[in-house]
């Protein structure tokens, strides 16, 4: 199986180096990285561009043109990615030497699982253990981890935002791509979570009980666990009630068509709904139209 890794950095040259120089300690190397930067105004394109040259492994990087943002920039990384597993990478992690083998070796025996995912030790700014793992903090307990066993259990919590998958320990085969991409993620879901329940909704997602990232915590992360949803809360602010609610829909349209056998939404009522939204929107942007609505109404009742 070839192996792709992908990567997004944004201004993360202060670890970014530890976590490539973690690729390098593989005992599998990958195949290919592709690394997607998103308009950083640091040393972080020096840094890939120097570690693109001395790679035993192909390196395609990727500066955009505007700001992405997380999720658009991992959608993107992760089209391009040509391998068959396909690892998710943060910037600012360490991964642990046996990463790779050990997504690989559960792949090969469970030709069904379409996401793999696992533990990972906290560390912090410095690299000093802070003596937690990431699903201490998610709160993935022996009972969730049983309960877990059951697709079914962990695609209703997941669409329930429920969520205990952390992207930075996420493996996918590339034939997820085909129902998970484009993104359509709900109000306040990340791509990891979208990405676990296509997964789980295929019965192929899987997870491994052990660790195999240090994931570090410090105040400039893109995305940390403390502050997880902080980034999504200020784009809803900005998108405003209206633009949110038609992301929800579109995200619920999406899943109906995908899973039509689990009725979880109803998508005649889906529909109306988003046409609705649509026309509020419209009128949000351009005040006459309304206007003009009103005009047009009154102007037919008096001919």
């Amino acid at each position: 199986m070839r192996v792709s890794i992908v990567l997004c950095t944004c201004n993360g040259a202060a670890y970014l180096q530890e976590q490539l120089d973690s690729f390098l300690l593989q005992t599998i190397l990958p195949d290919e990285l592709v690394v997607c930067d998103d308009m950083s105004t640091d040393n972080t394109m020096a840094i890939l561009q120097e570690f693109q040259s001395r790679a035993p492994f192909h390196v395609i990087i990727r500066q955009n043109p505007v700001r992405f943002g997380p999720r658009e920039n991992f959608q993107q990384a992760v089209t391009m990615a040509n391998g068959d597993i396909i690892f998710l990478s943060d910037q600012d992690d360490i991964w642990t030497e046996r990463k790779i083998a050990a997504y690989l070796a559960l792949f090969s025996t469970e030709p069904d699982a379409l996401l793999v995912f696992s533990n990972g030790e906290l560390m912090d700014e410095n690299g000093q253990s802070l003596h937690g793992t990431l699903w201490d903090k998610w709160g993935f307990d022996e009972k969730t981890r049983e309960a877990w066993q059951s697709n079914g259990t962990a695609f209703d919590h997941l669409l329930r935002n429920n969520n205990k998958v952390t992207g930075a320990a996420v493996a996918i085969r590339s034939t997820l791509r085909e129902k998970a991409i484009p993104f359509c993620t709900q109000t306040a879901h990340w791509h990891d979570a979208w990405l676990a329940l296509i997964a789980a909704g295929l019965n192929g997602l899987r997870f491994i009980n052990g660790s195999f990232i240090q994931y570090r915590v410090h105040p400039t992360q893109q995305v940390g666990l403390g502050d997880r949803l902080n980034p999504l809360k200020k784009e809803l602010e900005k998108e405003g009630p209206a633009k949110a609610r038609l992301r929800q829909l579109h995200f619920e349209k999406k899943i109906s068509e995908l899973f039509p056998e689990k009725k979880e939404f109803d998508r005649m009522r889906i529909e109306q709904e988003i046409n609705l939204l649509k026309e509020e929107i419209v009128q949000q942007a351009n005040p006459f139209s309304k206007l003009k609505k009103i005009f047009r109404a009154a102007t037919f009742r008096t001919s």
